[in-house]
């Protein structure tokens, strides 16, 4: 049957019978339908037939010798050992921009596979039309969306304009300069809370503002000033946005993926890789490290991290509920002894926290041997470290008990220097824990380590040629 002529170009009548040699496979041919192979069973029995009957049907090429319609008969006329073929000539060069699509005209009586199909259809259709139908669906969307709102009754809000922020003046250069230089210093910390940014330029003698030269001391008002400051920053660009995050306002994202390949290759990557002793498993007392405030778990956990000590945010005088879950971790470890580490404010309510936690644990939830230790902040770290202090709140309960045993000033967590205060949860939790018994155990993990890389390699091995979903796992 001869292939459907495309309308629109001119094919000669006329047969030419040309060099087999003088013929060129389109490249866009392979990546449209499968690949000539000469090897093919195929294309052999195809060259057997024309060697026996010679080339019925001519192949079609354009002037410049680009095959348009011919590729499976050229590759039998080279098994055939054909010195010459018949061709027919299209009036289109291999240049033009309609080439490809007068190449799927010739191929459309084939039988295909789905795969070239949806190839043909791509090259047929104008990224134009295709991104036109592309915007109609997704408005269909929307459209849908908001009915289904409408439905279940929920209102739609229409946000209003943003407030414009004011243009950060040369008044205010000094400060933002400082606030940078705080963040690239510690730009291993990233990202920093607000509230770690305003001690750490308590400590540099910065102008708050430049035209009264005005000092930034530790009162409400400049911090509430460099918050709208690094605000004003972030949207113009003048400030790292990932410099800072607010850990007031978790949110939660869930792990998920696009197929269940990349699933199984992230899962055989990772096998075995996560194994860790519990290093602490013949210390005397379960050991578990609480700090006040959410800002400061960041620093907390890089500090507890090497020792696998349990780290966890009080946030206040917590819940009763927070307390029954600590305690049922210490009675589920095992031991005898519960040795609590808090790191949380020297002021009337941090002190009073820390005894509370203490008493309703032991009166409350059953933990009747029970140590709490202050690591910080202490006394003896404020004058050490040079940690900046407040006043002591008027309207505290417990201020003239805490003003008698410490002084008028308090002193918060996040008055330490990052590295200050990783230091002290760090060297109190060597000064705890026996770290001969410590160090056994770590031993003892290096030695395990041999059996999972053996395992690794096995489990590697053992999956390499396998497939999900035409994908490799």
């Amino acid at each position: 049957m001869e292939p459907a002529r495309p309308t629109g170009v001119a094919l000669g009548d006329r047969i030419e019978h040309v060099p087999l040699a003088d013929l060129r496979p389109a490249v866009v041919n392979d990546e449209l339908y499968k690949p000539v192979r000469t090897d093919d069973p195929a294309i052999i029995e195809l060259g057997r037939d024309i060697a026996r009957k010679g080339l019925l049907e001519p192949i079609v090429a354009t002037p410049d010798g680009v095959i348009v319609s011919g590729h499976r008969r050229r590759a039998g006329a080279e098994v055939a050992d054909l010195d010459v073929v018949p061709v027919r000539r299209i009036n289109i060069r291999s240049t033009d921009p309609r080439f490809v699509e007068y190449l799927t005209s010739f191929n459309r009586q084939r039988v295909k596979s789905a795969q070239e199909q949806v190839r043909e259809a791509v090259v047929r259709t104008s990224p134009d039309d295709a991104r036109n139908v592309l915007l109609a669906h997704r408005a269909a969307e929307v459209a849908r969306e908001h009915r289904r709102i409408a439905d279940t009754g929920l209102r739609v809000i229409a946000p209003t304009a943003a407030s414009r922020r004011s243009v950060i003046t040369d008044q205010k250069r000094p400060m933002l300069d400082a606030a940078r230089a705080v963040v690239e210093q510690y730009r291993g910390y990233w990202p920093l809370t607000l509230r770690q940014i305003h001690y750490r330029l308590l400590t540099r003698n910065v102008l708050r503002n430049a035209r009264t030269k005005t000092k930034y001391v530790n009162t409400h008002g400049c911090y509430q000033d460099l918050s709208d400051l690094l605000s004003r920053a972030r949207v113009a660009g003048d400030f790292p946005w990932e410099a800072m995050h607010d850990p007031t306002r978790p949110r939660v994202e869930w792990r998920q993926w696009d197929s269940v390949a990349p699933f199984l290759q992230e899962q055989i990557h990772d096998f075995g890789r996560g194994y860790k002793r519990n290093l602490l498993r013949s210390q005397p007392s379960y050991v578990e490290l609480v700090v006040e405030k959410v800002a400061a778990l960041d620093i907390a956990e890089r500090a507890a991290g090497p020792f696998h000590v349990p780290v966890g945010v009080g946030k206040g005088y917590t819940s009763v509920t927070s307390l029954d879950e600590t305690a049922d971790r210490f009675h589920a470890s095992g031991k005898d002894h519960f040795l609590m580490l808090v790191a949380g404010d020297l002021d009337p309510e941090g002190e009073n926290i820390t005894e509370v936690w203490g008493a309703c644990l032991r009166d409350e939830h059953g933990v009747e041997n029970l140590t709490v230790v202050k690591v910080g902040v202490n006394p003896a770290q404020v004058a050490e470290s040079g940690l900046s202090p407040l006043p002591v709140k008027d309207g505290s309960s417990r201020k003239d008990k805490f003003v008698r045993a410490h002084g008028s000033s308090v002193y918060e967590l996040e008055a330490f220097e990052p590295d200050q205060l990783q230091a002290v949860i760090r060297d109190a939790i060597r000064g705890v824990l026996d770290m001969a018994l410590f160090a056994g155990e770590q031993r003892i993990e290096s030695d395990e380590a041999r059996y999972v890389v053996a395992y690794q390699q096995q489990v590697a091995e053992a999956l390499k040629h396998c497939r999900v979903g035409g994908g490799e796992a």
